[in-house]
């Protein structure tokens, strides 16, 4: 695939209400890296032009780790967003 190719699937995919992630390591996915929402650079193995192009760099190169960080990503959105607690009687106030 070229990095044009790369570059046409993600500008497709970024539709109202999606976002796109890509990963690369190397120059040539640098464009795609930019113009994702989310530019994913491995960075163990990446080259400089592509950990500067990324918006998150990987230091162990391990797509389990992408995996890992979006599970707790949507942990933390969870209870951020979760509805404030009901309390049915009031608390007293320390004076």
């Amino acid at each position: 695939m070229t990095p044009e190719d790369e570059l046409r699937i993600a500008e497709a995919l970024q539709v109202p209400g999606h976002l796109v992630a890509m990963t690369g390591d190397g120059v040539n996915h640098s464009p795609t890296l930019r113009a994702a929402d989310v530019g994913v650079a491995m960075g163990a193995s990446g080259t400089d032009v592509a950990l500067e192009a990324a918006d998150l760099v990987l230091l162990d190169d391990r797509y389990a780790t992408i995996v890992a960080a979006v599970e707790l990503t949507r942990v933390g959105s969870d209870h951020v967003n979760a509805p404030p607690a009901r309390v049915s009687e009031p608390v007293p106030l320390a004076p």
